[in-house]
């Protein structure tokens, strides 16, 4: 019963840049219930935002963890492109974004996805 709530507040603390707090609150969710799929998520997002090589690998396993528990969850797929992108591996992060936009077809966030997903078109033809 508490799981959306402590999910909620990690957001708010990744949001505020308090990663060790939003990361205590996951690791304790995950402690009670160790298949959930949006903790996974937001530990990826934990890593991602650090930005370091190995938290990047860490971002990484965790929203492959999310998406083995819940392959429809479309924010994972997004931030998945959003590594590749970022590493300049525009192959893999069109795939991941192509897939976001699949899964979750009237995103909020739509227009930003579809421009990443032309940037990454127009460098494999150039």
């Amino acid at each position: 019963k508490l799981a959306p709530i402590i999910l909620d507040n990690a957001r708010l603390d990744i949001r505020l840049g308090r990663f060790k707090t939003a990361k205590r609150g996951i690791e304790k969710l995950l402690q009670i219930n160790p298949d959930d799929s949006r903790a996974f998520y937001l530990l990826g997002e934990i890593y991602r935002q650090h930005g370091r090589a190995i938290d990047t690998q860490l971002a990484l396993e965790n929203y492959n963890r999310a998406i083995t528990l819940d392959p429809g969850y479309a924010a994972a797929h997004k931030a998945i492109g959003l590594i590749h992108y970022k590493k300049s591996h525009h192959a893999l992060a069109k795939k991941f974004f192509e897939s976001c936009l699949q899964l979750s077809p009237n995103a909020p966030d739509k227009a930003y996805i579809q421009g990443y997903l032309k940037q990454c078109t127009l460098s494999e033809e150039g």
